[in-house]
């Protein structure tokens, strides 16, 4: 059986392809999308998917083919925002499109849409970054991590680790993705009129009344009742019961606070909480 089904991956693979590009090649770009942004793993993927639910619109929650073959890490260099969309048609043809990477493009994607809408979902960036190097099983001190525990890691979430692409530099991932926070948190605050803004932290004290503020500030109908939809998790959890001091030390967590202050301050973040 197990040779049967090696022999078969390769023509599963071809026809996967295969649709993947009929469906992109039949795509329509949506002309009005609302684009979720913000940085991955602080609640864009539950908040597009239940703006969705409450209002009956479609929803594209990652671009698919970034998984296997990133492409977000091109644009602007090798490759231009139309190709890219024409790339990923299937998502674009979406009214709510969520994707962290594109969060760095919103200058182009402003430009480019005459009719788009934005929303920004902002997380504490403690936290947010304890997400994301728990959902790549990292320690929060990368001082103490081997160079080895890094090449089991997708080519995707090595780019956002490094985010040299994004002209981001320091010494380890935990500086790295501090200044990728700051970098994200510039563009919403330099950009407020043009931005829904959303905390992770108050969506979770009122899942429903979060979303029903956003269906309102988007000028959307509230079609559905989303309320037994709330507790569903849409990504992998993180262990909230690890302190920050433990998961990082008291050096990590300073240096957090020092790239990430300009942010923490506009969002309402306490510093050395």
């Amino acid at each position: 059986m197990g040779f049967l089904m090696s022999e078969n991956a390769p023509r599963r693979a071809l026809v996967a392809k295969r649709t993947r590009w009929l469906r992109d090649f039949f795509a329509r770009p949506c002309s009005s999308p609302i684009f979720i942004l913000g940085n991955q793993k602080s609640g864009t993927s539950a908040i597009a998917s239940l703006l969705g639910e409450m209002t009956g619109k479609s929803v594209a929650v990652d671009l698919a083919k970034d998984f296997h073959a990133p492409a977000f890490q091109r644009v602007g260099r090798q490759m231009s925002l139309a190709e890219y969309r024409r790339l990923n048609a299937v998502e674009f043809s979406k009214d709510i499109i969520k994707e962290a990477n594109l969060t760095p493009m919103f200058d182009d994607l402003r430009s480019s849409y005459s009719d788009a809408r934005f929303v920004f979902v902002v997380r504490d960036p403690r936290t947010n970054i304890r997400s994301i190097l728990q959902r790549l099983d990292l320690s929060g001190r990368p001082e103490e991590v081997d160079s080895s525990a890094l090449q089991d890691i997708s080519e995707t979430w090595r780019l956002i680790l490094d985010s040299g692409w994004l002209g981001i530099s320091g010494d380890d991932y935990v500086t790295r993705l501090a200044s990728r926070w700051q970098l994200f948190s510039d563009i919403a605050s330099s950009n407020v009129d043009d931005f829904q803004i959303i905390r992770y932290e108050d969506f979770l004290v009122d899942k429903v009344g979060s979303i029903e503020r956003l269906v309102d500030g988007l000028s959307l109908d509230r079609v559905h009742d989303i309320a037994e939809q709330t507790d569903i998790q849409y990504q992998a959890k993180g262990d909230h019961s690890v302190s920050l001091n433990a998961f990082f030390g008291a050096r990590n967590l300073e240096r957090i606070d020092a790239i990430c202050k300009k942010g923490m301050r506009f969002f309402r973040y306490a510093r050395g909480a």
